[in-house]
């Protein structure tokens, strides 16, 4: 399930691909929240997941986070 972060040196030349790729960007927390609980849910259909008895719950964990000031050139 890991995959590489980054795109290949070539790949951002091509429009294209660039275009194909828009539809899997995820853009807000929910999108990405649920994206994360449907890998999950596939994940516990899996016959090893059910053969050793794994289970894994989903749930949605609140992080509370401070917005810094972007930095500023002192002259």
């Amino acid at each position: 399930m890991c995959r590489e972060a980054s795109l290949p040196e070539n790949f951002t030349s091509d429009s294209r691909k660039m275009r194909d790729l828009q539809e899997f960007k995820i853009s807000n927390p929910e999108q990405r929240f649920k994206r994360v609980i449907d890998v999950i849910n596939k994940l516990m259909m899996a016959e090893e997941f059910k053969q050793f008895e794994v289970e894994m719950k989903a749930t949605e964990h609140q992080v509370v986070g401070k917005v810094l000031y972007p930095p500023q050139l002192l002259t």
